[in-house]
């Protein structure tokens, strides 16, 4: 399906004068058009986020970060994700919230003890103060007590919807 929106809300500069006013912009005006369509691995559409999706997820994770964790922009957060449309949404929130990140790829559950080390390395070493991650890092932080250590953000970028704005995401913060 071709888009009949103009082609030059989609560029990589801006009249707007910040990139999220931009963002804003190309979200409203291409709306449910698709932004992300992920495949498995054999190939065939497994998610599908619209430019709305991904604008309005954003901002309610962005919302829950700085009010419910209590974040301020310029902090810093690791990203734990495998590879999937939840890590737009994550990153595109913590853009609009102002929080710098760290991303990190999962630890490997055949190696977790040294793949938690490394993580907690990672973490300590930016300082960090929060971590996101996806729902199937979720559901191995919830299977390791090895995992309590650390922070984690379950949130399910796939089922979350725009009527679900007060359901905010499941969260432990690591205090220093």
């Amino acid at each position: 399906m071709t888009s009949s929106k103009p082609l030059w809300l989609w560029r990589p500069w801006s009249d707007e004068g910040n990139w999220q006013a931009q963002a804003r912009k190309t979200a409203t005006a291409l709306g449910n058009e698709t932004f992300l369509t992920w495949l498995d691995g054999a190939g065939a559409e497994s998610a599908k986020l619209s430019f709305r999706d991904v604008w309005t997820r954003s901002a309610l994770v962005a919302k829950w970060l700085l009010g419910n964790v209590g974040l301020a922009p310029g902090d810093r957060s690791v990203l734990v994700y495998a590879p999937g449309p939840e890590f737009f949404v994550a990153f595109v929130a913590r853009l609009r919230a102002g929080v710098l990140a760290e991303p990190n790829y999962p630890p490997d559950p055949a190696k977790l003890r040294l793949g938690l080390e490394k993580l907690d390395l990672v973490t300590t070493s930016c300082g960090a103060k929060v971590g996101l991650t996806g729902s199937t890092v979720h559901k191995l932080r919830l299977a390791t007590s090895a995992w309590n250590a650390l922070v984690g953000l379950g949130y399910d970028g796939t089922t979350l919807t725009a009527s679900a704005m007060t359901q905010a995401p499941r969260c432990s913060i690591r205090r220093r």
